[in-house]
């Protein structure tokens, strides 16, 4: 049987950690709600495309995390809509207006922070 070293262990706990941490701001915060947000962290400007390369995921899916994440939220009823967490902010594209970059919010980057903490 293969151990992890005592630093691999550390990190792991870390990871448990920002995950948990994640899910301390909403019970429906899914893998990939979290997937869409760290990957926006790390690549700040991106589209919703990029993500869709990256993760595999369906354009539908990624555009519900997306609303979920941004202050948009999404549809509960015909009339009521679900209050997002307002951890990104949607910005349109000045290249090409039909496009939309995605960005951290100030909320969005505290969260980042609070989470890169828990690996160090």
């Amino acid at each position: 049987m293969t151990q992890l070293t005592q630093s691999e262990i550390k990190t792991i706990k870390g990871l448990h950690k920002s995950n948990m941490a994640l899910m301390d701001i909403t019970p429906y915060m899914s893998i990939g709600v979290q997937t869409v947000f760290t990957y926006v962290a790390a690549h700040p400007g991106c589209t919703m495309s990029d993500i869709i390369k990256e993760t595999g995921y369906s354009q539908a899916s990624i555009s519900r995390y997306i609303h979920d994440l941004s202050d948009a939220g999404r549809m509960k009823a015909a009339s009521e809509r679900a209050k997002g967490l307002c951890l990104l902010e949607i910005k349109v594209n000045p290249l090409n207006m039909r496009e939309r970059l995605l960005y951290l919010s100030i909320p969005g980057a505290a969260l980042a922070r609070e989470l890169i903490g828990y690996l160090h």
